[in-house]
């Protein structure tokens, strides 16, 4: 079944951004308090927005885990941010990078004047990124960093400005595997509700076999992702599991009686190793497809029949 549609989510976002901007711009970080009116008003705001895509969601029978994938993720940044200690930490952190942003010296070099830096903090599938429109120098970065040491905003500055040493890259990727960093991705993509619709194919429903395949392979043990059919039909990739999100998505061409059952079960107990076992960083690069998953992968019962049917699927 499709995603609900709710318009304006991603526009509604794009207004947090800006707002919140405007408050890190005009107040020390020792006004950024709850008492403060610009961040009343703005914390009142996403509360209705949050309030709002719940209801327009449960109308249509359904949660927001059943939104398309940008808006759901809209949807936990807002959520994530409705919980008055997650907003008052954005407000500081933006404050901290704007004070930075008239003290980095490599801003001369670039040419960039600090009031045409554009920065905004928000749930990002990048650490970082920055692109430059002319005279303006737009910077978004991951809100997994709004409690990370002044060091580390300061090398995520000077990296979007184009600083590429190996040490400012290495300093932020090592920070993400923080405790702190973790605790803030996980709050970011915790959502109580699963999705209903979405999961829900024309002829197979990914939540019921995903708790089965949960039970018989892995002891119940993994946690509840959001379980998306895929938007379209692809024969080159036919499953994803987004940590980001805590997301696994099915090729919809698997949702047919011309694929056998084996075949669907196999890829989706092949993206919930991906969420068990993650990814493997070694010498700066990042393996997938390690020993122990390769191992784990060939414990599936009728692996060689899933083999064979996805072969003929993928020269079909």
């Amino acid at each position: 079944m499709a995603s609900i549609q709710i318009r304006n989510i991603i526009k509604n976002c794009e207004h947090i951004n800006e707002s919140a901007f405007r408050i890190a711009q005009l107040s020390s970080t020792s006004q950024i308090r709850l008492e403060n009116e610009q961040v009343r008003i703005l914390h009142a705001y996403i509360l209705n927005l949050q309030t709002a895509i719940e209801k327009k969601t449960k109308a249509k029978g359904g949660t927001p885990a059943d939104l398309p994938n940008p808006s759901f993720r809209a949807y936990q940044w807002i959520r994530f941010l409705s919980q008055k200690k997650w907003l008052l930490i954005h407000l500081h952190a933006l404050s901290e990078f704007v004070v930075m942003m008239h003290r980095i010296r490599l801003l001369k070099e670039r040419h960039v004047h600090p009031d045409h830096i554009h920065l905004s903090i928000r749930n990002s599938s990048y650490l970082f990124r920055s692109q430059r429109k002319g005279k303006e120098f737009f910077i978004e970065i991951n809100e997994g960093f709004v409690s990370a040491p002044k060091e580390i905003k300061e090398a995520i500055i000077r990296a979007a400005l184009g600083d590429r040493k190996k040490t400012t890259g290495r300093m932020i990727r090592k920070y993400t595997k923080s405790a702190k960093y973790r605790q803030i991705m996980n709050d970011l993509k915790t959502v109580e509700q699963p999705n209903r619709l979405s999961a829900q194919g024309n002829l197979y429903d990914l939540q019921k076999l995903y708790a089965r395949i949960n039970a018989e392979y892995f002891q119940g043990a993994l946690a509840q992702p959001r379980l998306i059919w895929s938007t379209r039909r692809s024969k080159r990739r036919f499953g994803m599991y987004d940590p980001e999100s805590h997301t696994i998505t099915i090729n919809r061409i698997l949702d047919s009686k011309k694929v056998p059952l084996i075949a669907l079960e196999y890829i989706l107990f092949h993206e919930m190793l991906h969420q068990k076992l993650g990814v493997v960083e070694q010498n700066g690069r990042r393996y997938a497809h390690t020993p122990a998953f390769k191992k784990a992968e060939g414990q599936f019962k009728g692996k060689p029949a899933a083999d064979a049917a996805i072969r003929k699927l993928t020269q079909s």
